[in-house]
């Protein structure tokens, strides 16, 4: 699919400076800077996407109105529909779904009490798809350990809305078995284990509830800390 637009866009060299105004309002300003051709361009689009999301492409492709690269991407899409539906997330552990590895503070972690055979990869991305707007967030790569780890990207100058959304939805994370939220190396929701033997259930849950709670705010006063640190850093890089 790369390919075919690849060879489209070479032929719109003079929408060159059009295409590196429109991505100097995104994350990748200071990428675009080094971008000097159509190629360098082409190849910053591609490390922006992954297997599984190419919004960034398609976002450049509507906005030039490209209208000969759109055919590619739609084709695209209702392959990877099927794809999604039908691959289990068994054979998608340890496999990478990005062309480039992003820095530990542009991650979000979720380890979730899935048995991997049990779902499929549109479960994924249908849950990354509620607790965020379905473009935010990135399948990076698919781990298994006691359970299975889901780790995403996002552009680092969205982290303020990637943590207020998290926060906004932790609700549906734990009904859909959280047991672990990590954003860049900050935990912010883990599930307690409390002893069932010596609570009725109801209790049990009503308490593991105040306990996420009490975490749950305790690690956003920790991380609003951290974000002021990381923007001053990030302002002084860009001074």
């Amino acid at each position: 699919m790369f390919h075919n637009v690849g060879e489209i866009f070479k032929q719109k060299s003079s929408l060159l400076e059009e295409i590196k105004e429109f991505l100097s309002y995104h994350s990748v300003r200071e990428k675009v800077k080094n971008c000097c051709d159509i190629p360098s361009l082409l190849c910053l689009i591609q490390n922006e996407c992954s297997l599984t999301n190419i919004e960034f492409l398609d976002s450049v492709v509507e906005e030039m109105e490209i209208t000969e690269a759109t055919r590619y991407i739609e084709t695209y899409r209702t392959q990877l529909k099927e794809f999604c539906n039908s691959l289990s997330i068994s054979l998608c552990l340890k496999e990478r779904f990005s062309s480039i590895p992003h820095l530990q503070c542009e991650t979000v972690t979720f380890v979730l009490d899935w048995e991997p055979e049990e779902h499929v990869l549109k479960d994924i991305k249908n849950l990354l798809a509620q607790v965020s707007d379905g473009k935010l967030l990135k399948i990076e790569c698919i781990e298994q350990t006691n359970s299975i780890c889901v780790t995403c990207s996002f552009p680092f100058t969205d982290i303020g809305f990637t943590v207020l959304r998290m926060i906004e939805n932790i609700h549906i994370l734990m009904g859909q078995g959280l047991k672990k939220l990590t954003i860049g190396n900050l935990t912010l929701w883990r599930r307690q284990d409390v002893r069932q033997k010596e609570l009725k259930e109801k209790d049990q849950d009503t308490l593991q509830d105040i306990i996420s709670y009490i975490i749950l705010q305790s690690n956003i006063k920790k991380m609003k800390k951290e974000l002021r640190v990381h923007v001053c850093g990030y302002m002084k890089c860009n001074v």
